[in-house]
């Protein structure tokens, strides 16, 4: 599945991506992350 990165500001990809790096064990439940983010926005 392709996520949308284009749609969401790099201030926000770059915090996320620090916030949330360290509870995410694996790919699936980073693009599960993703995918919610994307749907509250």
């Amino acid at each position: 599945m392709h996520i949308p990165w284009e749609k969401i500001p790099l201030h926000l990809r770059i915090e996320m991506s620090i916030l949330y790096k360290p509870l995410i064990p694996n790919l699936q439940g980073g693009i599960q992350l993703w995918i919610f983010v994307y749907l509250l926005f």
